[in-house]
C-alpha cells in the first residue's frame, strides 16, 4: 500500500462535482493507521483521500465521497504519495495493539484494534479498543473498562524489549502485522499473482521469502512477500521450503 495513489486532487485544487458544481478542496476527513494493519505506512493520523472536504459556492464546507468528483472535468486527478496525507502522530494510548487485557466477563483478551481518531478527540470514554477473546469473539470497549494483564510484542519492541517468538509462524505473523513484509510482483506476469510453480521457483531462487499470510501448501494462485528484515525473511523462507519439501535454501 505504500507508494502513490490516484486522488481527486490536493488541498487548494478546484474540481467539478458530478452535478456540475465547481468546488475547492480544503482538506480531507481524518483516518488513522495504527501500529498494526498499517500496510507499511508510518503509524499516524492521515487525511482520507476518499473523503475530501470541499468549499461549496456558498462558503460552506462539506465532506463528500471522492466518487462525486467528475475526474474527466477536473484534470483527471493526481497521483500523490500516500505518505503525503500524514498529518500527525498517533495520540497517546493506554493500551497498544497486541497488549493482553482483562475486563468484566473476560480474564484474558488481546487488543487487536485501536480507534486512534477517538483518542485524538480526547474521547477515551468512547469504545476505542477492540479486543479478541480466546474463542475468537470480539468486543469493543472504552479504555476505562480494561485492565492491563501484560504488554504485547508491539509495545515491547518499541520500548527495547523485542520478544523471542516461539515459532516461525508467530514471527512471520508479527512482521506482517506491523507492515514489515511487502508483496512481490511476479516477474513472469507483472502482477502480484503467482502460480504454484512460480511460487516454488521464487522460494528456491530467493526472489521471495514466503506467502502473504500464513505458511501453507502451494496453490493455484498465491501472493508472495519479502520481509524488510533479511534475517526474518530467511528464517521464514527456510521454514516454508522445509514444509513444502523444497529442501533447504542455498547458502
Amino acid at each position: 500500500m505504500t507508494g502513490t495513489r490516484l486522488t481527486v486532487g490536493e488541498v487548494g485544487d478546484r474540481v467539478r462535482l458530478d452535478d456540475g458544481t465547481d468546488v475547492e478542496i480544503v482538506g480531507f476527513e481524518g483516518t488513522s493507521y495504527g501500529r498494526t494493519g498499517n500496510f507499511g505506512l508510518e503509524p499516524g493520523i492521515y487525511g482520507n483521500p476518499a473523503r475530501p472536504l470541499v468549499r461549496m459556492p456558498d462558503g460552506s464546507v462539506d465532506a463528500i465521497g471522492s466518487h462525486r468528483v467528475d475526474l474527466a472535468a477536473s484534470g483527471g486527478g493526481k497521483r500523490v504519495e500516500r505518505s503525503s496525507f500524514r498529518v500527525g502522530d498517533l495520540p497517546d494510548a493506554p493500551f497498544w495493539e497486541t497488549d493482553v487485557v482483562s475486563y468484566e466477563g473476560c480474564d484474558r483478551a488481546v487488543v487487536v484494534h485501536v480507534d486512534y481518531l477517538a483518542l485524538a478527540r480526547g474521547a477515551d470514554r468512547d469504545q476505542a479498543f477492540t479486543c479478541e477473546e480466546g474463542d475468537g469473539a470480539h468486543r469493543t470497549l472504552a479504555g476505562e473498562a480494561l485492565t492491563l494483564v501484560g504488554r504485547g510484542p508491539v509495545w515491547r519492541r518499541a520500548h527495547g524489549d523485542m520478544p523471542a517468538f516461539p515459532t516461525v509462524d508467530e514471527l512471520a505473523a508479527f512482521h506482517q502485522s506491523v507492515g514489515e513484509a511487502h508483496e512481490v510482483v511476479n516477474p513472469a506476469t507483472g502482477t502480484y499473482a503467482w502460480d504454484a510453480d512460480e511460487a516454488a521457483e521464487g522460494l528456491l531462487d530467493g526472489t521471495v521469502h514466503g506467502f502473504h499470510g500464513a505458511i501453507r501448501e502451494l496453490a493455484a494462485t498465491a501472493h508472495m512477500v519479502r520481509y524488510d528484515d533479511e534475517a526474518v525473511g530467511e528464517a521464514v523462507r527456510a521454514e516454508t521450503m522445509a514444509r513444502l519439501g523444497l529442501g533447504a535454501p542455498s547458502p
